[in-house]
């Protein structure tokens, strides 16, 4: 997953019987880079489209995405995502304060924003 110079992004994908594919390009137009996670069998993407909100998106094992929701915002960075346990997915943003703020999702629930202490920046705790 990657985003071009023309701010759309671009997956490729591997498959045991034909190797690479050649890079597919999703809609939309990104101000950041992707975040993208395996969670349970699925990929789960995450960008802040231009606009500066965080979109979301999900790629079932069949392979067919769903469509983007947004998830708020007013980012000032783009997003990281985790996925520390099964069934858990913790997605981090930057807000238009500076300050970092995480939401987790588990099962098909996603809790809401909630601002981390500022020492995150700079210690990782």
């Amino acid at each position: 997953m990657v985003k071009g110079t023309d701010n759309a992004l671009y997956i490729k994908s591997w498959t045991a019987s034909t190797g690479w594919s050649f890079y597919g390009r999703l809609d939309g137009s990104f101000s950041s880079a992707p975040a993208l996670v395996s969670v349970s069998g699925q990929l789960e993407l995450f960008a802040r489209d231009m606009g500066l909100q965080l979109l979301h998106r999900t790629r079932s094992t069949g392979g067919a995405w769903s469509s983007w929701v947004g998830l708020g915002g007013g980012l000032s960075s783009g997003p990281a995502a985790v996925a520390p346990a099964p069934g858990r997915l913790e997605v981090f943003v930057r807000g238009s304060d500076g300050l970092p703020y995480r939401r987790i999702k588990t099962s098909t629930s996603w809790s809401s924003w909630a601002q981390m202490s500022p020492s995150f920046l700079t210690h990782g705790g």
